[in-house]
Parts: structure tokens; C-alpha cells; sequence
């Protein structure tokens, strides 16, 4: 096995995700970035493959284990240990509470909170052993406050940065950093500008860029200065 980083991003498009891909792997880190789709990943991984990083492109269930376990353990054989691993995957019901239906709300459940939980556990279990490693999820502005129409999302948000607090208690010992960034604000990502076009150019947009920078610092932190929520906003330095 290599002793060459890896960084693991599930939920990655042209925002967040992407960012943070490209950011880890100028540092020298392989990357293994994870969608729902191999549209944006692919050509994505022969970028950054190009540019002399080593990459792999996965379109697999998140909310499924055995494919879960059988990630990490192809990206660890294939590519080198996972050091950091990244739970950025989303999926937003916004509907009235009244409204909402159980397969909706199941779905923003699995893959909300299920895969979180997955990707959490099987980085930890192999994180352990090394005595290092970084978990990361990203989080949402409704994971601290309420919004209209988005009852199911944030509920499973909020259940994800619950999980993250008891990981950091079980793993904090053993050399594991654990943290939950909550991107309090629009992301200026494609979808962002298309949705609300009047944002563009008022500074209110979150540039990603930043907030792959701020995730690779929180990477980098010693362990006496490790932060557990990290909160991104607009404008903010």
C-alpha cells in the first residue's frame, strides 16, 4: 500500500465538492470524489489526473453498506490510506411540513443521515489504527435554525452534526478530528447563480474556493486546536 494521502469527498458537483477536490489535490492528496452521477466526476478525475494527482471517479449507492465498505477498501488498496474523509453529500425536500409524504421523507433520511453514518464509520474504522485522520461533514444553514419548507432536511442535518458530536467524544482519543462545517449562506456554484441571478456580484454568495480553504486548514490543525463547528459565511475572512 501507498503511504501517499487520500482524500474521500462523497457528493461531489461543481461547488463544494468540486473545490475541495481540486484544493486536497494540489496539496498532493489523491482524491476519490463520489456522485450520483459520472457526468461532472469523470472528466473531473482525468483533470486532476492530468495535472499529476492521482484520482478515481465512483458513482455508487451511499446508502448502501456492503458498497460503502467495498469503497474504502478499493480506494485504500488501489491508492493509499483515506486521511480525510468528506460527507458533502445532499438531497433537499422543501415542501410544507403538512405535505410532506413518507417516501420523501425517507429519502431525505438515507441519504442525509444514512450515508453520513456510513461513510463516518468506515472512515473511523480504518482512521483508528493509524491514530490520524480527519471526518468532515458538511452542514447547512438548517442545521442550527429553522426554514420554511424545510422540516425533513433539516432534521437530518441536525441529526448528522448529532452524530458528528458523539464521533468527536469516541474518536477525539484516539487521534481522529472530527468536525461539522455549517455553510451558512448561498454557495456560489452554478445552480446558486441559475436559481437566484440576483445574488451575482452582491457579495452575498459564498465562494467556494474559501471554503475548501477552510476545510484544508481545519485539516491542518494540532490536535489542542482542533474546532468542531465551523461556521462559513459570506463576506467573512
Amino acid at each position: 500500500m501507498s503511504d501517499r494521502q487520500t482524500i474521500l469527498v462523497i457528493g461531489v458537483g461543481p461547488g463544494t465538492g468540486d473545490a475541495l477536490i481540486r484544493r486536497f489535490a494540489a496539496a498532493g492528496f489523491a482524491a476519490v470524489m463520489v456522485a450520483r452521477k459520472m457526468d461532472h466526476i469523470g472528466p473531473l478525475a482525468g483533470e486532476i489526473e492530468a495535472a499529476g494527482a492521482k484520482a478515481m471517479a465512483e458513482n455508487i449507492d451511499i446508502t448502501d453498506e456492503a458498497a460503502v465498505t467495498d469503497l474504502f477498501a478499493r480506494v485504500e488498496a488501489e491508492l493509499g490510506p483515506v486521511s480525510v474523509a468528506v460527507f458533502n453529500g445532499s438531497y433537499r425536500l422543501k415542501q410544507p411540513f403538512t405535505e410532506i409524504e413518507m417516501e420523501g421523507f425517507q429519502q431525505t433520511l438515507d441519504v442525509n443521515l444514512t450515508g453520513a453514518f456510513l461513510m463516518a464509520r468506515e472512515a473511523a474504522r480504518r482512521m483508528g489504527p493509524r491514530g490520524a485522520g480527519s471526518i468532515f461533514f458538511t452542514g447547512a444553514q438548517s442545521t442550527f435554525r429553522g426554514r420554511v419548507n424545510m422540516a425533513a432536511f433539516g432534521m437530518a442535518k441536525a441529526g448528522a452534526r448529532g452524530l458528528a458530536l458523539s464521533m468527536a467524544e469516541d474518536l477525539g482519543p484516539e487521534g481522529i478530528h472530527v468536525a461539522n462545517f455549517n455553510i451558512d449562506g448561498p454557495v456560489d456554484n452554478p445552480k446558486t447563480r441559475r436559481r437566484d441571478p440576483s445574488l451575482i456580484g452582491t457579495g452575498k454568495l459564498i465562494d467556494t474556493a474559501r471554503i475548501a480553504e477552510i476545510y484544508y486548514q481545519t485539516h491542518l490543525q494540532a490536535k489542542d486546536d482542533w474546532d468542531f463547528d465551523v461556521h462559513i459565511r459570506a463576506g467573512e475572512t
